[in-house]
């Protein structure tokens, strides 16, 4: 059973009702969400977005369509492909996507946290990203632990694909879970830092990090690609930087394990845990 906190039920009406009038002149051009490639989506800067959420505290503003959102006790969901701008700060709430097509998440300056679940969530299999735009510094909190159903939980949890962009700083807190957890995992630049309790990044096929500056602290495990017979269990880390302090091993690729042209610092009782024909 889970536990909603009914915050977001008040919230929707000013939303609907005065919000319209309070944004009528900063209102921002709407896109028609399609189904854009994430590939697409590298330059958030110089695109329009679909839609633009600030939030403070428990209470938020939108931009866009009224129908491509909707509330549900602690839970924010978006319902429509394209681009979104996150700002300001969340605390005890969610970010949930539940539509067709993929979905970027431009993290301008945004602090989410909860205590009932992932801060940022897609478990439809449908491909997620989150852009981190040069100089802003996002952090996410989440203290709530478990598993739902073949995934553990995660402050970040994405069924499908995953992917990290951008020039930005993410730092991801997760007490009693996992920092980030998806089927494929790209972090092409930016810098992630996560600390948390069990698998700082857990991925059910592959995890691939080019250029990108990630630290992970207090997890069991590093960054871990399950593998398995439908998955690669592959990790590669080309350039860039990873450090890791961790309580049982730094990285734990199943299958394949590549590292090149990367600044490796980890501290831990087993480096590196691999099949005996992949190479580091």
């Amino acid at each position: 059973m889970k536990f909603r906190h009914p915050f977001f039920v008040c919230i929707i009406c000013v939303t609907v009702i005065f919000l319209p009038l309070a944004l009528t002149s900063c209102r921002a051009p709407v896109r028609d969400g399609g189904s854009e490639s994430t590939d697409s989506l590298q330059s958030p800067a110089d695109k329009e977005y679909n839609g633009q959420l600030f939030f403070e505290n428990r209470r938020y503003s939108y931009t866009g369509e009224p129908s491509d959102i909707s509330a549900d006790g602690d839970i924010l969901t978006l319902k429509r492909s394209g681009m979104y701008l996150l700002s300001g700060e969340l605390s005890e709430g969610r970010i949930s996507v539940e539509c067709e097509g993929e979905v970027c998440l431009v993290l301008g300056g945004f602090e989410g946290s909860s205590s009932y679940g992932s801060v940022i969530e897609r478990t439809d299999g449908g491909s997620l990203c989150l852009s981190l735009p040069e100089g802003t510094a996002n952090v996410l909190t989440s203290v709530y632990g478990g598993s739902e159903g073949v995934l553990p939980m995660g402050c970040v949890r994405a069924s499908g694909e995953l992917r990290i962009l951008g020039d930005g700083q993410l730092t991801v807190s997760a007490k009693n879970a996992c920092g980030i957890v998806c089927s494929d995992l790209r972090i092409d630049g930016g810098e992630l830092i996560i600390g948390c309790a069990e698998y700082g990044i857990f991925a059910r096929n592959g995890i691939s990090a080019s250029g990108s500056a990630v630290t992970v602290t207090h997890a069991r495990v590093g960054i871990y690609a399950f593998g398995g017979e439908f998955s690669e269990g592959r990790i590669e880390i080309l350039g860039g930087r990873y450090t890791a302090v961790c309580t049982e091993v730094g990285i734990f690729a199943e299958g394949k394990l590549n590292v090149s042209g990367a600044e490796v610092d980890i501290q831990a009782p087993q480096l590196i845990k691999k099949p005996k024909t992949d190479f580091y």
